[in-house]
């Protein structure tokens, strides 16, 4: 469940919420990626507090998470549905938890329910944030070795599947 300490976020120009703040933050080894994460939501950092330390100075290989605890969104996790729109990949577990990467800026964005539980979280959707992480980071260094975006996005189609 959600935690207390998330702070309260109340801005009436930004519903989406795409501006809330995020001041929990931690650096980790995913493979080789070192990865940048941003929360509202200490508890997001428990959950993987067990992965290796990243490097805090960011570089070319950083990859950003922002996680956020959205205490309005009801509901629970339900089945996966992808949409893909060019270097943007979109997935949604139902009101619970959508989340968006961006390939080309190594960025993923996450809306988290007040709902979602520790154990849904490290069994359900971390696993998939490290899926769509190693898609993504694979997709960036193919693109930039062969600038070819349409055989991405084909290899892309087939790693999507097995989400």
């Amino acid at each position: 469940m959600a935690s207390d300490t998330i702070p309260t976020y109340n801005d009436p120009l930004d519903v989406l919420r795409r501006f809330m703040p995020a001041p929990f933050q931690r650096t980790a080894r995913l493979g080789s990626t070192n990865l940048v994460m941003e929360t509202n939501d200490a508890d997001f950092l428990q959950a993987v507090s067990a992965w290796p330390a990243g490097e805090s100075s960011p570089d070319a290989h950083s990859f950003l998470w922002k996680l956020v605890r959205d205490p309005d969104a009801q509901g629970e996790l339900s089945e996966t549905m992808i949409v893909m729109a060019g270097p943007v990949i979109l997935v949604c577990m139902g009101p619970a938890c959508v989340v968006g990467v961006d390939r080309e800026r190594k960025e993923l964005l996450g809306f988290i329910g007040a709902s979602v539980n520790t154990t849904a979280l490290e069994e359900r959707v971390l696993p998939l944030l490290m899926r769509l992480t190693a898609i993504a980071v694979r997709d960036a260094e193919r693109l930039a070795m062969t600038g070819a975006a349409s055989a991405m996005l084909n290899d892309t189609d087939q790693c999507l599947s097995t989400l």
